[in-house]
């Protein structure tokens, strides 16, 4: 009897030994909060923009200029560049090799062959016609910029000699086709194509004449700011079936 017992308190001491070891390895409320349904939903809905290839280029000059030192941009258009088409929804995607919505991530001032050249690098946000995916960085060529003063005389004084250059200022400004020049976070509706010289290798260029350039309304249209006209995607993607058809 007296053996029994003791089998049996020895037997109880350990199941409660081995029970409180057990409790004391579960993680508490505090270590790991439950999930709320909400919480679950909000993180299931969550969505970033993949991490794509870097397929941006390094120009062969490129201008250092200070954010404080750049000359005022003058008001009103730049100077009309001769087009032979007018931007309209058709040529625009006609004359274009691609298609995307993507977001300015740099600007690199140069010049090519004698005229100030922005390189805008893009991240692209949202293919349309493209090669690319969502995530893929480009660098895209349009006219227009910043150049030192030194640098603009040597090159440009004796075949623009009748611009006016403020002697205080260290740099000059090129409008290009642009009302306001481009900023590091704009997004725009982008048509683009493969360029070859004078550019670099693997660049592109586009359109930037204020009535080509549109940019998110909402999430499914977009706005040319000069005209105002709108562009829903819908639009859009129809008139890529219609305009590429051929191509």
């Amino acid at each position: 009897m007296k053996t029994k017992t003791m089998l049996f308190l020895i037997c109880g001491i350990m199941m409660l030994l081995s029970s409180c070891g057990y409790e004391s390895e579960l993680p508490t409320g505090e270590t790991v909060p439950e999930k709320t349904p909400s919480e679950t939903e909000t993180i299931s809905e969550e969505t970033t923009l993949p991490i794509g290839n870097d397929y941006t280029v390094t120009p062969e000059i490129i201008y250092d200029i200070p954010e404080n030192e750049k000359p005022p941009i003058p008001e009103g258009q730049g100077g009309i560049f001769c087009y032979a088409y007018e931007p309209n929804a058709q040529n625009l995607i006609e004359q274009h090799e691609q298609i995307a919505e993507g977001t300015i991530e740099n600007i690199i001032y140069t010049s090519i062959e004698e005229r100030a050249f922005m390189q805008l690098d893009f991240t692209l946000t949202k293919p349309y016609y493209t090669d690319f995916q969502a995530g893929d960085k480009i660098s895209v060529y349009v006219m227009g910029g910043f150049m030192p003063k030194n640098i603009f005389e040597e090159l440009l004084k004796e075949k623009f000699n009748v611009l006016e250059i403020d002697e205080s200022e260290k740099y000059v400004v090129d409008k290009g086709e642009f009302l306001e020049f481009p900023k590091v976070g704009d997004t725009w509706l982008l048509f683009f194509s493969k360029e070859t010289e004078p550019f670099p290798e693997g660049s592109f260029g586009c359109w930037t004449m204020p009535d080509a350039i549109y940019t998110p309304l909402d999430e499914n249209s977009y706005i040319c700011n000069h005209t105002g006209k709108t562009w829903t995607v819908e639009q859009l993607q129809e008139d890529v079936a219609q305009y590429k058809i051929n191509q």
